[in-house]
């Protein structure tokens, strides 16, 4: 049995406070010859108990995250209502019991079991009389304000990037698999990558991004419409990308678009003429951005 130094949490969002966590897993890790590990939930819980719980991120998503971050380990559990219902020491004693875990570190934050009423001393406490080092990290501010991914999925819907951007310490992304669409963009001379992001995702507020876009081991600038398309009366949501300088088919690919900075609202156009130079100037402003 390999032995793991474990991150507890949901690690919604990866954002900057969960990173502190992270990078003490994995330089402790390193310290005790251990694996550097993280536990997180498959699903949201709140979606489990209340039927309207929505994630920044979808497990695929944080996975990537995490892998990028350096973490090989990630224990996911799909949460069902008899799971989030156990105690706390209830809930530890599920999560430990197929590994040799030498460190548990968590934020001053944490809670788990029924009710959220296990704190993280408790958790401590719990550990510690099994010999095992528990560190708890302090909350991460910035300019005053815990970061959390509450506020973050809040800043996502407003479509504030540059805001959620400082705070998760990465562009936030979408990743999703390249489909047919009503080929509009290629009617206009721009042919686009068309994406569903998750509905169990906090949605993104639509308009016009400048983003990157990555598909197989390359990175492109890219214009990223999410939304709508009212000049054509479609009403559909979805994430559609001009990836520049870009030539290629993407059918089937897998892409992650990672949100920069919005550039303007959704806007209905007179005709695709105007539309046509809009576009061209997003991309201006893209490439300006970017």
């Amino acid at each position: 049995m390999d032995k793991i130094v474990l991150a507890l949490g949901y690690f919604d969002s990866v954002h900057l406070g969960h990173r502190t966590i992270i990078n003490t897993v994995k330089t402790d890790a390193k310290s005790l010859g251990a694996t550097p590990a993280v536990f997180t939930f498959a699903k949201s819980p709140s979606k489990i108990l209340l039927g309207n719980g929505k994630s920044v991120y979808s497990l695929k998503e944080r996975t990537d995250i995490l892998n990028e971050l350096g973490i090989d380990k990630i224990i996911s559990v799909t949460p069902s209502v008899e799971f989030l219902n156990l105690s706390g020491e209830e809930f530890l004693l599920s999560v430990i019991k197929e590994y040799e875990i030498v460190e548990i570190v968590c934020g001053t934050d944490f809670r788990c079991g029924k009710g959220a009423a296990y704190s993280a001393d408790d958790v401590k406490s719990f550990f510690e009389k099994r010999n095992v080092i528990t560190k708890i990290i302090d909350l991460v501010k910035i300019k005053g304000n815990k970061v959390s991914s509450s506020l973050i999925s809040s800043k996502i819907e407003e479509g504030n990037l540059e805001e959620a951007n400082v705070m998760l310490g990465d562009y936030y992304r979408v990743k999703g698999t390249v489909f047919h669409g009503r080929a509009r963009g290629r009617a206009l001379g721009f042919r686009t990558a068309n994406i569903i992001s998750d509905n169990e995702k906090y949605s993104l507020k639509n308009g016009v991004y400048a983003t990157y876009v990555k598909v197989k081991n390359a990175t492109y600038k890219a214009v990223t419409n999410v939304g709508v398309r009212p000049t054509f009366n479609e009403f559909d949501v979805n994430l559609e990308s001009f990836l520049i300088d870009f030539e290629g088919d993407l059918y089937n690919e897998e892409i992650t678009v990672y949100f920069v900075k919005k550039i303007r609202d959704i806007i209905a156009f007179e005709n695709k003429e105007t539309l046509i130079e809009e576009i061209k100037r997003n991309i201006i402003s893209a490439r300006k951005i970017l």
